[in-house]
C-alpha cells in the first residue's frame, strides 16, 4: 500500500458509510423538517436508524459488515466527525454579538446567572446520586458529577436564533434577552468545561495544569473583551476587507482549525478554541456580509449531516428498555428541563419579567441542541460519560428541542411589545435580513436555506 492509499475493501467500505449517513441524514433531515422539527433531529434519527438500535438488530452480519465497531474505516469515520464538530462550533461561534452581549449584560445578570448556577447545581446532584454502574469504574464520583452539571447547564444558541425565526419573534424583546442570555450562559459554560476537563485528565490534579487552564481562561475572557472596543474591531475588518471568495473560506477555516490546535495545546478541548475562532472570524467581518456563505454550504451540507448521523451510530435505544438506564434517563431529561426552568424563569422574575415572559424565558434556554451532545462527546473521550448517560444526554437534547417551540409560540405570539414587528411568513423572513441580536454571518436567502439556526 503506497501512501495516500487505503485497501480496496476499506475504500468500498468507508465510501459507502458517507453515501449512506449522508443520504440517510438528509432524508431523515427533510422528514423532520417538514415535521416542524430542526434537522438535527433528523440526522440523528437516521443514525439510529442504521446503527445497532435498528439496523443492528435486523441484520446483525451486514450492520458490522459496513459499520464496523474498529478498524481504519471506523477511524476514518471518526476522524471526520471530530472535524466535523470542530467546524461546526467554530460557526456556532460565528453567531456571538459581542457587542449586544457587552449592552445586555447587567440587565441579563440574574436571569443568565440563575439560568446556569441552578441547572449545573441540579446535574452535579443527579450525577452524585445515580448508581455506581453507570458511571465509569475509574472516574471520581465529583468529576463525574461536575461533567454532568455542565452538560445539563448549556444552551445552544443557534438552535434557540432558529426556532425564534421559524416564529417571526426575532425582534421580540424577550427573544433578544434569550439570546443574550444564552451568549453569557455558553461561554461560562465553555470555560467550566476547560477546566473540568482538565480535572478528568491524568494531568488534571497537577498545580500546574490548573494555573494553565486558568491563564487561558483569562486570555479568552481579555480576547472577548478586546473584541467588543469598536476601535480594534474596525482595524480587524480593514486589514481583512482585501480578502474575497474561496480565500476568505480559505482562511476561516485555517483559521478555526489553529485555534482548535491551540485550544488542544493549552490543554483545552479543541472545540473551545474553534468556539473562540467563530467569535474573532465574525468580528473581522462587515455586517451584513455573505463572505462565509461557501463556508456555511459546506459545512451543512456534508460535515453535519455526517456528524450527526455518526452520534446517533453510537445510541443503542435499546439500553432504555433496562429499568436503571431508563429511570436514569427520565431523572437526567427531569431535571435538565425544570432546573432550566427554574433557573432562568426565577431570573427574569426577579428581573421584573410577568410570570408569561419567565415562562418563555425558560423554555427558550432550555433548548440545548448541538452544544449539549459536543459537551456529551467530550466526556465520553475523556473516559467521563459511558454509552448510558450519552444516551441519555441526546435524548434530552432531542426532547428539549422539541419542547421548546411550541411554548415560546403559546407565551409569546400574542404577547408582542410596542415595536416589535409582527411575525413574519417564511417568505417575508426570506426576502429581508433578519433583525437578530445575533448576527447571523450572511441573510438567509430562502426559506429553504440551511444554517446552523436550523440544528
Amino acid at each position: 500500500m503506497t501512501m495516500g492509499s487505503l485497501p480496496k475493501d476499506v475504500t468500498v467500505v468507508f465510501f459507502a458509510n458517507l453515501v449512506l449517513l449522508i443520504l440517510c441524514a438528509l432524508i431523515c433531515g427533510f422528514i423532520a423538517a417538514r415535521a416542524g422539527l430542526p434537522k438535527m433531529v433528523g440526522e440523528l434519527a437516521a443514525g439510529v436508524l442504521l446503527g445497532p438500535t435498528v439496523f443492528g438488530q435486523i441484520a446483525p452480519g451486514a450492520h458490522h459488515a459496513l459499520f464496523p465497531a474498529k478498524g481504519t474505516s471506523f477511524e476514518l469515520i471518526s476522524g471526520i466527525s471530530q472535524l466535523a464538530v470542530v467546524l461546526l462550533v467554530g460557526v456556532a461561534g460565528m453567531h456571538v454579538d459581542v457587542d449586544k452581549l457587552r449592552q445586555r449584560l447587567a440587565g441579563i445578570a440574574a436571569i443568565s446567572a440563575l439560568g446556569l448556577a441552578v441547572p449545573l447545581a441540579g446535574g452535579v446532584a443527579v450525577g452524585l446520586i445515580l448508581p455506581e454502574p453507570l458511571k465509569p469504574h475509574a472516574v471520581d464520583r465529583t468529576t463525574f458529577a461536575l461533567f454532568l452539571g455542565i452538560a445539563i447547564s448549556v444552551s445552544a444558541i443557534p438552535v434557540i436564533a432558529r426556532i425564534l425565526m421559524d416564529l417571526g419573534l426575532t425582534s421580540h424583546e424577550i427573544a433578544q434577552l434569550i439570546l443574550a442570555a444564552a451568549i453569557v450562559d455558553d461561554v461560562a459554560g465553555w470555560v467550566l468545561l476547560s477546566v473540568v476537563t482538565g480535572i478528568a485528565t491524568d494531568e488534571g490534579t497537577h498545580p500546574g495544569t490548573f494555573a494553565k487552564l486558568g491563564a487561558s481562561a483569562v486570555v479568552v475572557m481579555l480576547l472577548i473583551a478586546m473584541l467588543g472596543r469598536e476601535r480594534i474591531r474596525r482595524r480587524i475588518v480593514a486589514r481583512c476587507a482585501n480578502l474575497h471568495g474561496s480565500t476568505i473560506t480559505a482562511v476561516a477555516l485555517v483559521t478555526i482549525i489553529l485555534f482548535a490546535t491551540g485550544g488542544q495545546l493549552l490543554g483545552l478541548e479543541p472545540v473551545i478554541g474553534a468556539f473562540i475562532a467563530g467569535i474573532v472570524i465574525i468580528s473581522a467581518t462587515p455586517r451584513g456580509s455573505s463572505v462565509h456563505r461557501p463556508l456555511h454550504v459546506m459545512v451543512m451540507a456534508f460535515f453535519s449531516p455526517i456528524f450527526f448521523a455518526a452520534i446517533g451510530l453510537q445510541l443503542n435505544l435499546s439500553m432504555l428498555l433496562t429499568i436503571p438506564v431508563a429511570v436514569s434517563t427520565i431523572v437526567i431529561c427531569g431535571v435538565a428541563v425544570a432546573s432550566k426552568f427554574a433557573g432562568a424563569g426565577f431570573g427574569a422574575k426577579l428581573s421584573g419579567f410577568s410570570w408569561r415572559e419567565s415562562t418563555a424565558i425558560g423554555a427558550g434556554l432550555n433548548t440545548r441542541g448541538v452544544i449539549q451532545i459536543v459537551i456529551a462527546i467530550v466526556g465520553v473521550r475523556c473516559g467521563v460519560f459511558g454509552t448510558e448517560v450519552f444516551t441519555a444526554l441526546v435524548v434530552t437534547t432531542i426532547l428539549t428541542t422539541v419542547v421548546a417551540g411550541p411554548v415560546l409560540r403559546r407565551t409569546l405570539k400574542g404577547n408582542t411589545p410596542r415595536g416589535a414587528s409582527a411575525p413574519k411568513s417564511p417568505a417575508a423572513l426570506a426576502a429581508s435580513p433578519l433583525p437578530l441580536t445575533l448576527p447571523l454571518p450572511d441573510h438567509i436567502p430562502s426559506p429553504h436555506s440551511e444554517t446552523l439556526s436550523s440544528r
